[in-house]
């Protein structure tokens, strides 16, 4: 089952009609409202191959529908990618599934860890031990990002972060990159030059006037994650209609700004961004709908780890550590099975297990040359 929105009502007619030809059941989406516009659409149902006819067809009246229909089907198909970072490749489905980036906070403030990891010497011997564990990525933030933190000056989050990226680009294995959690330009450069090779914004590029024409000059990778408000802000009542539909015309939003601004949309990463401006009850529909994201034809990165809406399922509303570690990782497990391509993770050995876990579930075994064996019978 697929949802097209944006439809006019030319376009919902002629869509719903050449459906009917072709016998594929179409129902009436509920409409919801983007910005200032609502949007209409249709719900079909139907094998890849009806629905590829169904695009070609509709392209004869509609030229934009059919190529619309075209990409998600392509983007569905998708089940290898790499990222191409300028060190080197990074395997986004081999063992264990997903690529794993460890979480290293060097703030006073954390949720998690509590500056457990401010100091240089823990910092990069904690780092490390992610690596042994499994983490292919290392993303350093240098600014709290939890519910109700005050931002920091770039001035103090450069210097956190830059001496942890300087010598953790000499003393990581081969093959393990930096990412830098930020959501200021001149911090993003900054790491950049000290060696991160991917730009993770929890605002989606947004918050920074000038992330965006930053990112495409760097030519780097960014993560652009989903988050109504601020930080200080975001969980003061969010509210959605119909979150799933919402989120993504979100970030389609924003990945088109992304690439108008010079981003290359080979570069783009998606973030749902639970727990950023999201009720209970819309971090749970994410996990439930994650295949819905591979609609936006980009590799989709999520951060469960620890987060509290795991600590009110599992009965446990305390501070957010290890204690929550197996609601982490069964919700691990859920996503990759649901088709999420990165894991942002504070246990990478964990996480290993719960990706080799969402593997299996899903139907396919991850190989160490990165090719899925669908269908192949699980390893006892």
């Amino acid at each position: 089952m697929l949802r097209v929105d944006g439809l006019t009502m030319g376009q919902l007619k002629g869509l719903r009609e050449k459906a009917r030809l072709l016998n594929i059941p179409a129902a009436e989406a509920m409409p919801y409202r983007h910005r200032d516009d609502w949007s209409e659409g249709l719900v079909l149902s139907a094998d890849t191959t009806a629905l590829g006819s169904l695009a070609r067809d509709i392209s004869i009246d509609y030229a934009s529908v059919g190529r619309a229909l075209t990409d998600l089907l392509e983007a569905m198909a998708v089940r290898s990618r790499r990222l191409n970072l300028k060190s080197g490749e990074l395997q986004l489905d081999a063992d264990p599934g997903v690529l794993i980036m460890g979480i290293l906070n060097v703030t006073p403030d954390s949720f998690s860890d509590g500056g457990k990891y401010s100091g240089p010497e823990a910092a990069i011997s904690h780092a490390l031990l992610m690596a042994s564990e499994g983490a292919q990525l290392i993303d350093v933030g240098g600014e709290s990002t939890r519910p109700g933190a005050l931002p920091v000056l770039a001035g103090e989050e450069m210097q956190r972060v830059l001496p942890i990226i300087e010598r953790l680009r000499a003393e990581l294995p081969s093959g393990v990159q930096i990412s830098v959690d930020t959501m200021k330009s001149e911090v993003a450069r900054a790491a950049v030059g000290a060696g991160a090779e991917i730009i993770n914004d929890v605002s989606g590029l947004a918050a920074d006037p000038a992330m965006r024409a930053t990112a495409a000059e760097l030519g780097v990778h960014v993560i652009i994650n989903h988050m109504r408000g601020s930080p200080r802000s975001m969980q003061d009542g969010p509210a959605y209609r119909h979150v799933i539909p919402e989120v993504i015309a979100d970030l389609s939003y924003l990945t088109t700004e992304a690439m108008r601004q010079g981003i290359d949309r080979e570069r783009i990463i998606l973030d749902p961004g639970i727990g950023f401006g999201k009720r209970h009850i819309d971090n749970l529909a994410i996990l439930r709908h994650l295949p819905t994201f591979a609609s936006l034809g980009r590799p989709v990165a999520l951060g469960v780890s620890r987060k509290s809406f795991l600590g009110k399922i599992a009965g446990d509303d305390g501070p957010a550590t290890m204690e929550r570690a197996d609601a982490t990782m069964a919700a691990e497990a859920l996503a990759v099975a649901g088709g999420v391509h990165i894991l942002r993770t504070h246990d990478p050995a964990r996480a290993v297990v719960a990706a080799r876990l969402g593997a299996v579930f899903a139907g396919r075994v991850p190989r160490e040359d990165g090719k899925d064996t669908k269908d192949a019978p699980p390893a006892d």
